[in-house]
């Protein structure tokens, strides 16, 4: 019985993954960093999101509740930041959450990532809050 190709893709993303976590602890997502209210998941990542691997992190964390039902989600980004073309995971998740009817939404921004946000015209697709009540508030309306 030959083995598929995709099993095989899958296979090998698995075990990189779980690589990826071993060697990332410090971005600590985990369920004291996912909050679920009603039907809202409140993602609140402890360290930047980079490229090198924290952003497939969070893709898989994300894609976990996806596949668990849950479609609206606040990425909150108080204690972090989107650093180098990490920026591309939040528009893959949003690309994604919209076809099945959902959404993500940034709250928390610093100064720096909110630059960045706004150079690379990320604010006219996502929206954008202040603080976390104001997201969460914005999905009761």
């Amino acid at each position: 019985m030959a083995i598929k190709k995709k099993e095989i893709r899958d296979f090998v993303s698995r075990e990189w993954l779980k690589g990826q976590i071993l060697r990332n602890r410090f971005f600590e997502i985990d369920t004291k960093n996912i909050r679920i209210t009603r039907r809202i998941c409140t993602i609140k990542p402890k360290s930047p999101i980079t490229e090198n691997g924290t952003d497939q992190i969070l893709l898989h964390e994300l894609n976990n509740l996806i596949t668990r039902g849950y479609k609206y989600f606040i990425l909150n980004l108080e204690t972090s930041g989107l650093i180098g073309s990490s920026d591309g995971v939040v528009v893959h998740i949003f690309t994604k959450l919209e076809k099945i009817g959902g959404t993500i939404k940034l709250c928390c921004l610093n100064d720096r990532t909110l630059n960045k946000v706004r150079l690379s015209k990320l604010d006219i697709v996502l929206q954008i809050f202040e603080t976390q009540e104001e997201a969460i508030d914005s999905f009761r309306k």
